[in-house]
């Protein structure tokens, strides 16, 4: 099950502006993303705004037998041949992935039955999906940003 949603190409702009300003500041490879990243749950206000949103406005409609909250959150920077391993976000019940500025190559990919599917990947193109699917991300052509966000339920 995939929802995908837009965010403002204005959000995506300052996202970028911010990560270029900060990505000197980051380290590479968290767990399986092999490129910089911000490490987990930086207090970052877009950060929190975006996990926000998607509680209030997302996740109702997908799932409304519960309340939500985000798990963990991350920016990643990718620059040319860097890439992430196949993987899933287990034991969080859904993940997000946002697109911030895309590479010029369809990177994203889910593993389903056994075959890549690849995302066409636009700026602001956000998909939030069931923690458990596998997904990765081919080595990218060229710089590539995303913000990656976990959600659980609150008991």
């Amino acid at each position: 099950m995939f929802i995908t949603f837009e965010i403002p190409h204005n959000d995506c702009v300052n996202i970028s502006n911010f990560v270029y300003q900060e990505k000197d500041n980051w380290e590479k490879d968290l767990k399986n993303v092999k490129s910089l990243t911000s490490g987990f749950n930086p207090d970052y206000q877009f950060l929190h705004d975006i996990g926000d949103f998607v509680i209030e406005n997302i996740l109702p409609k997908v799932n409304n037998s519960h309340k939500w909250k985000k798990s963990s959150w991350w920016v990643n920077y990718y620059q040319k041949f860097n890439w992430t391993k196949l993987h899933h976000h287990q034991p969080e019940e859904y993940s997000l992935i946002i697109i911030i500025k895309p590479a010029i190559n369809n990177c994203l990919y889910f593993m389903i039955n056994d075959k890549k599917q690849h995302v066409e990947e636009k700026e602001g193109f956000a998909i939030l999906f069931k923690s458990d699917a596998l997904h990765g991300v081919d080595k990218v052509k060229s710089d590539r940003i995303t913000v990656a966000m976990d959600f659980v339920p609150i008991l």
